[in-house]
Formats: C-alpha cells, structure tokens, sequence
C-alpha cells in the first residue's frame, strides 16, 4: 500500500464580510456579548455569484496550482458539505468540468464533520491505489439558511470554501494517521434543518456542554493512534464552532504555549466543513505552520457526528 499525504491547502473567502453591528435583524445584544461568547467578529456572507460551484472551484484550483501536479492526474474529486442547495446532482461533478477534471467524484454529507471524514476517504483512496491524488473540498453556504431573527444561530455561521490535495507519498511514510470517527444519533435534534423548516435550528447550549466534555476524549484517541502526545503536537486545527470550545479544549488537552491554535472562527465564524481546511490555509499563509509540522484536526456537529486525524501539514 501507499502512504498518503495533504500536499496543499488553499481556501476562497467571500468578499464581503459582515461584522456582528452589520447583522440584519433587531437584535437584541450587541458586538461585545457576541465575542465574549463565541469569539467571533466577522463572517464571510456569500453574494449571489458566489454560488458553491464557484466558491469551490476557486479554492480547488488554488490548492492545485499550490500542489503543481498535472489536473489530468487527480483521479478523484470530493467535495463535503451540508448546504447544496439542490437535491441533485452534488456539488463535486460540475466542479469538475469547471475545472476541467474528468475524476470520479462525488459530495459527502458529514456536517462539521464532513472534512475530516473526507481526509480519510481520500487517503485511503491514495493508499490502496485507487486514486494518484484527490481534490478534498469542504464547502458551505450556510448563510443562505440563517433566520437572522434567530438569536440562538444568526451571529455564529459564515460562508466559504477550503481545499486540499491528497496525494500518494515517495515512500512508505504516511502523512496521515488513523482516524478517530463516530456518531451519537440519540443527539440528531442538536443541530437539525427539518423538511418543513427553509432554517437551521440549534439548541447552542447542549452542543457546548457536550463539545467541551466529549471533543476532548476524541482529540486524546486519535493522539493515541497516531503515536504522539498532545504536548507534541505542533498545531491544532479543531472545527471552527465557538473560541470558547476551541480554547476549553486546548486546556483540557494540555497543549503547550508552543502549539499553534487555529482561531479563524474570529474572522469567518462556523463555515461548517469548510472551517478546518480554511483555518488551516490561514495558518500557513500567515506563517504560523511550516510544512511537515504534527497537526491535529477535529471535526464534530450535527448527528451527533465526528471525525479526528493527525496529519503532517502541507
């Protein structure tokens, strides 16, 4: 078998973004009871033409052009996500022909979780040598399902696509570690958008409650199965939910002042299965993270679904 690795990442931001005095609504808090709760300031709101056809192109030839592979040679194309506006067909095959790809491709619906699970997917795609590289796309509208009359939702979700390439490795060495995945059906109704509702529902509390107590146990598996301790870790990218769950979890954790923790929450709020792949793109395009650095990824919401893996950065 081959080894399998992420070889880049690239992310398309909308180009508006809304900060919390720009929600529409009349709400009733304000800026400062926003950040202090979730942590967020902006959120990418996508317009019209920002459709997720080409949210996701644009972040997928990013990551290719990033990568400097032939297209001809991505055997496999996926894209995660929750918001595809229409039933069918998904989202990744006219991806493809905006990209020019002939791959196998399809659309994986994990929630928040989605990315991570497609991680997996892919690579053991590259493994068993069904695929030379995969395009690993996570992309979300949510916004488009927001009733921004909803105090309990309407500040915490943002738009936005993120992309990586996954590909077989010159030797035996895996740049990906085992994943850590499961679900808790019982707690479906955490996050739901019922047939009969054009919104997404949330009860924000019981997702908190269980993010900070269950996220940790996770995150300390996949450690396990990587062969490494969370103090060696050298970055952190958890799904992008709420900065109060993201830094309850780095303590819990006992991450060192040395591990980097992705925070793009602040900027482009809970895009869902996007939110790993573009708060991990922030991090390298700052120069946060230097390719071949141990990193954590976590991905949880609605199902109750989740999905973790260790991999080497890109």
């Amino acid at each position: 078998m081959n080894g399998a690795r992420i070889v880049s990442v690239a992310a398309q931001r909308p180009a508006r973004s809304l900060s919390n005095t720009e929600l529409p609504g009349d709400l009733e808090f304000d800026d400062e009871w926003i950040r202090s709760r979730t942590g967020i300031i902006t959120r990418g709101v996508a317009t019209v033409e920002e459709n997720m056809v080409e949210l996701s192109a644009a972040a997928g030839a990013k990551a290719i052009a990033a990568a400097g592979i032939d297209p001809s040679t991505i055997d496999l194309t996926i894209v995660a996500t929750s918001s595809n506006p229409v039933t069918t067909p998904g989202i990744a095959p006219p991806l493809t022909e905006k990209l020019e790809l002939t791959s196998g491709a399809f659309d994986l619906m994990g929630a928040c979780a989605g990315f991570c699970y497609g991680i997996n997917v892919a690579a053991d795609s590259v493994r068993t040598g069904s695929a030379r590289n995969v395009l690993l796309v996570g992309a979300e509208r949510i916004s488009d399902r927001m009733d921004w009359s909803d105090r309990n939702t309407c500040y915490l979700f943002g738009d936005g696509a993120g992309a990586v390439i996954i590909s077989a490795t010159d030797t035996d060495a895996d740049g990906i570690g085992p994943v850590v995945w499961g679900s808790d059906g019982a707690l479906k109704d955490y996050i739901a958008q019922p047939m009969d509702s054009p919104y997404l529902h949330m009860d924000g509390q019981a997702v908190y409650k269980w993010a900070i107590t269950e996220v940790v146990k996770i995150a300390r598996e996949a450690c396990e199965k990587a062969g490494i301790e969370p103090s060696e870790l050298a970055a952190f990218v958890p799904h992008q939910a709420n900065l109060r769950i993201i830094e309850s979890v780095s303590r819990s954790l006992g991450l060192t002042d040395a591990t980097v923790v992705a925070d793009d929450v602040k900027y482009a709020g809970n895009t869902s299965a996007a939110s790993i792949p573009m708060a991990l793109a922030r991090l390298k395009d700052e120069g946060r993270i230097q390719s071949g650095d141990s990193t954590l990824f976590i991905g949880f919401g609605s199902g109750m679904t989740w999905a973790s893996q260790v991999v080497r950065c890109p």
